[in-house]
C-alpha cells in the first residue's frame, strides 16, 4: 500500500540523512550536470566544426 504525504505515520523510521552528505549529493549534481552539458556542447561544436570542413574540401573540390 503506497505511502500519503499526509500520514501521520511513516512506514520507514528512518534518520535524516547528514547535512555533510545532502551537501555532497547537491554538489556531485551539480559537477555530473554540467559535465554532460559541457560534452554535449564540445561534441556539437565539434560536429559543426566538421561539416564546415567538409564543406570547405567539397568546395574546394569542384572549384579546382
Amino acid at each position: 500500500m503506497p505511502e500519503k504525504a499526509d500520514d501521520p505515520e511513516p512506514l520507514v523510521d528512518g534518520r535524516a540523512m547528514p547535512p555533510w552528505r545532502v551537501a555532497l549529493g547537491r554538489v556531485v549534481h551539480w559537477v555530473s550536470t554540467l559535465a554532460v552539458l559541457g560534452l554535449g556542447f564540445g561534441l556539437t561544436l565539434a560536429w559543426i566544426v566538421f561539416l564546415c570542413w567538409l564543406a570547405y574540401a567539397v568546395l574546394r573540390l569542384m572549384i579546382e
